[in-house]
């Protein structure tokens, strides 16, 4: 193939969109029960979002040179340990995106809920 061809078909700038938002969780998507989806679609939805305009990754444990990659302005994580921070459904500022951590979604409970609304309006201005 012609060298400038392919310079021009494969741009890299094409594949570096970055995403606004990353959601990690800590089980598969598959594994997950309806009342899960619907509940993460909930809390998406609360703050203007849906599945469809967030990156979704399934990791039981994550680090920042791994999410880094994905270029996240905030990183919401739903059961999957972080190796930057260990505190829970507070706002916490990490290479240059803000990370927040709630646990798992069949874990969440109506005082977890509630941390977790007030955190999401601080990441996200509302």
């Amino acid at each position: 193939m012609n060298t400038e061809i392919a310079q021009l078909t494969f741009n890299d700038e094409v594949y570096s969109i970055r995403t606004n938002v990353l959601v990690v969780i800590g089980n598969s998507w598959e594994s997950l029960k309806e009342e899960e989806h619907q509940l993460l679609s909930r809390i998406l939805g609360s703050v203007k979002l849906n599945l469809a305009g967030v990156r979704l990754l399934s990791l039981k444990k994550f680090s920042s040179k791994e999410i880094s990659v994905y270029g996240p302005a905030h990183v919401i994580s739903f059961g999957s340990e972080y190796n930057g921070t260990d505190r829970s459904y507070e706002v916490v500022q990490e290479e240059g995106y803000s990370i927040l951590k709630a646990d798992s979604l069949d874990q969440l409970n109506d005082s977890n809920k509630k941390s977790l609304w007030n955190a999401l309006k601080q990441m996200f201005g509302i």
